[in-house]
């Protein structure tokens, strides 16, 4: 069949100039997050602001990404063929699909309009629907015509997003040259093109959560123009505009181009395969392990590597949470059966920062066993994962005389899989008070010993980090985030020459310092780790132990201490920490906290609290005392000497002698009562009025909460399409919120925090 005119058979001819069709949604989302669409946007692109990288000229951009053998035939389709498109967005979709799906321009693919259809196996709050979706034609073959309209996210090769009124990249004009080029402003500031880009952004990051990809690519259009995306994790690489309605061509191209790239081209990770029914049987061990989960995800074979060269395969499905966002670490962590020593392991699969001075996790822990740092997993295998596609492209085209606008600080990120001997146990499943003592001392152990054997600082404690072991000991897991700061009272290492530090401030909000959160820039140090310890038995304390505070009261707690945030425009990042600083100098929301017949825990949180508020009155005295001679010098510049020994967290000693006096009180002062559940599991959604609240629920099976950003001001009279009704209108799930394993997120690139372990939030050491 030619491709030189539109197909003329009466069902294209029909959907060409035939009545608009009718759309109902059938996204149905449960409530436990009580945010909408339009939340979730706003949310993303701010996260995003600065990590489109734009206008690239398309034939570069298919010279560098979708290099094929064979030269583009450039007669194979008229300079107008997509020109009789409908113009307005509920007609594009169909039409489209008949111009685009045809064997000799995409071969062995297949096209779907999905955009009424959400995917099932999404989780409640990223239940997105891409207005096409294209498959491969072998996995189209074995849906039911039922499915065909359904967004199969885990099979997803291209989405199509279509917006007809939404512009949200602007190409600097023909005579911008020089400084007023970078000044463009690239990413369109107004709502409906930030609502674009979010938009964009969440279906990035859903089809790369669902599957395991180096990259991937999408095709963004408005009534006139389209635009082709590649995200990888670290940036989005955006094209320069092209009227396809007059310039058919490069549309035609890329889908040619497309159908014609192998899969490992298209982002598909070729160390990750589907398994086998007969491997999937042979790793019976593994089921025990494995997390309760409605959403099921496919088994998969990953191959381990060594530095040595050799390769293991080992077996499991992902757990949980996945990445919210298409840039970051996307961090994902299971349990996995190893094949070569027939045992269930624990695997860690993450992009990480590829940056000076950021070691290697697998080195970290290399060196951590070596030095026989106690209550630390011990690494088995893994290394870097070797290939093309296994480190990030998209930060080197950052500098580039082309690129227009602000732009992010982009970090080369590279794909890093290894495997553990530990399976840990949550710390929210402690038995009684006295053992929640004893594991976070445990972790605690682990944390001093890093710093004083081997010199590293862990940077990210944690819930999710403090872990338990089968016999109720304490782990001091993940130290992505770790990094070498020397060994106290010796010389610090040297940076390397030309090393930069890692741009993202890092740590997980709930259980930051008041000072990290309050002061975005500043270098993390032993002292907010310390107190970050601190953090987790107090949110633990509250959330499963009894106590003399109501649940209001815990409810209040965690929006004043643990959560609370302000939007800054100026850096662009979140700011918290005034009411953890508060509580530690005044005890302003902690007045009188007991924990019930667990007396030795709480002399231990008002000791603890003590050594806090001595800390932080050393660093206001510094700070006043330099203000007086410079007075202009921002906060976070100002030169932080650590602290003298007679300052109690100067080191960990106190602490330690803290949970050495807890541990040894007599057994008739602990309790063994705890609640069967978290105490406080949903929180009121935030709202414009105070600009500080920030959660809505938690989410039944990823148990975590997101931080939300201030929706657009002006979403009040938006009717774009009824993907903008709030899930607080929708249908609300029956289901309780009473799981245990509740999941305080990370904080992401814009300094808000996301729902999983990503990224950072601004800079760090």
């Amino acid at each position: 069949m030619s491709l030189k005119t539109p197909p003329k058979n009466p069902q294209a001819q029909a959907l060409l100039t035939g009545t608009p069709l009718e759309r109902k949604s059938t996204s149905v989302p449960s409530a436990l997050r009580e945010i909408g669409y339009l939340q979730a946007r706003s949310n993303m692109w701010r996260e995003i602001i600065g990590h489109y990288v734009g206008p690239y000229d398309p034939d570069k951009f298919f010279q560098d990404f979708m290099h094929v053998g064979t030269p583009f035939p450039n007669d194979l389709v008229l300079d107008d063929y997509f020109s009789q498109i409908p113009r307005k967005e509920p007609n594009m979709y169909d039409p489209l699909i008949q111009l685009a799906e045809n064997p000799t321009l995409t071969p062995s693919f297949t096209f779907f309009n999905t955009s009424d259809h959400y995917d099932h196996q999404s989780r409640e709050h990223k239940r997105w629907k891409p207005d096409i979706s294209v498959y491969k034609a072998s996995d189209a073959s074995m849906m039911e015509d039922a499915d065909k309209k359904t967004t199969h996210f885990d099979k997803l090769q291209l989405p199509f997003e279509l917006k007809t009124s939404a512009i949200p990249f602007v190409d600097p004009p023909e005579n911008c040259k020089g400084k007023a080029f970078l000044k463009h402003q690239f990413e369109n500031d107004s709502k409906e093109g930030r609502r674009a880009r979010g938009q964009i952004a969440l279906v990035l990051a859903e089809m790369c959560a669902r599957q395991y990809r180096t990259h991937a690519f999408m095709v963004f259009m408005n009534h006139k123009e389209v635009r082709f995306l590649r995200a990888d994790r670290s940036a989005i690489i955006v094209t320069a505009a092209i009227d396809y309605r007059s310039d058919s061509q490069k549309l035609a191209e890329f889908l040619w181009r497309f159908s014609r790239m192998t899969d490992a081209q298209r982002g598909i990770d070729p160390t990750v395969r589907l398994a086998t029914d007969d491997e999937i049987i042979s790793a019976q061990p593994l089921m025990e392990h494995l997390p309760q989960d409605d959403k099921v995800r496919p088994f998969r074979i990953f191959k381990v590597y060594n530095g040595d060269g050799s390769v293991r395969e080992v077996i499991g499905r992902d757990g949980p949470t996945e990445a919210d966002s298409p840039t970051g670490r996307a961090t994902r962590a299971f349990p996995v059966y190893d094949f070569d020593t027939s045992t269930v392991m624990f695997l860690k699969d993450t992009w990480r920062a590829n940056v000076d001075g950021m070691e290697k996790e697998s080195d970290i822990l290399k060196e951590l066993k070596d030095k026989k740092v106690r209550n630390v997993p011990k690494i088995v295998a893994g290394e870097d994962v070797p290939g093309p596609f296994q480190t990030t492209l998209s930060q080197n085209y950052a500098k580039e005389s082309w690129r227009a606008g602000r732009i992010a600080d982009l970090v080369t990120r590279t794909h890093h899989r290894f495997l553990e001997d530990f399976v840990g146990k949550h710390l929210c499943t402690f038995k009684n008070a006295k053992q929640l003592l004893r594991v976070v001392s445990d972790a605690f152990d682990a944390h001093d010993d890093a710093l004083n054997l081997c010199g590293i600082l862990h940077r990210d404690v944690s819930e999710n980090n403090v872990m338990m072991t089968a016999d109720g000991k304490g782990i001091l897991n993940d130290w992505d985030l770790a990094k070498k700061i020397g060994i106290p009272g010796k010389d610090p290492p040297k940076p390397k020459v030309g090393s930069r530090r890692h741009p993202y401030r890092t740590g997980t909000w709930y259980f930051m310092s008041a000072l990290l959160l309050r002061l975005p820039r500043k270098l993390h140090t032993v002292q907010d780790d310390l107190e970050s310890f601190f953090y987790v038995i107090l949110y633990h304390a509250l959330q499963y132990l009894h106590h003399n505070k109501t649940e209001e009261d815990v409810e209040r707690i965690i929006l004043r201490i643990f959560d609370q945030c302000t939007y800054e425009p100026y850096p662009g990042q979140y700011i918290g920490g005034d009411g953890k600083q508060s509580m530690i100098l005044t005890r302003t929301t902690l007045e009188k906290f007991i924990v019930t017949s667990n007396a030795p825990l709480t002399t231990w949180i008002n000791e603890a609290l003590y050594s806090l508020e001595d800390f932080h009155m050393y660093v206001l005295t510094v700070v006043q005392k330099y203000r007086r001679t410079n007075p202009d010098t921002p906060e976070h510049d100002i030169p932080m000497p650590p602290p003298p020994s007679h300052i109690t967290l100067s080191s960990h000693a106190h602490f330690t002698d803290l949970f050495k006096t807890a541990l040894d009180a007599p057994a008739e002062q602990w309790s063994d009562a705890r609640r069967e559940s978290i105490f406080v599991s949903r929180l009121p959604p935030n709202t414009k009025a105070t600009g500080t609240t920030l959660f809505s629920s938690t989410n039944t099976t990823s148990s975590s909460l997101k931080r939300q950003a201030p929706v657009d001001d002006d979403n009040s009279d938006d009717d774009e399409d009824d993907d903008d009704e709030p899930l607080s209108k929708r249908n609300k799930s029956s289901t309780p919120v009473d799981t245990p394993s509740r999941n305080p997120s990370r904080a992401s690139s814009s300094g808000r925090p996301s729902r999983k372990a990503s990224k950072g939030a601004s800079l760090g050491q």
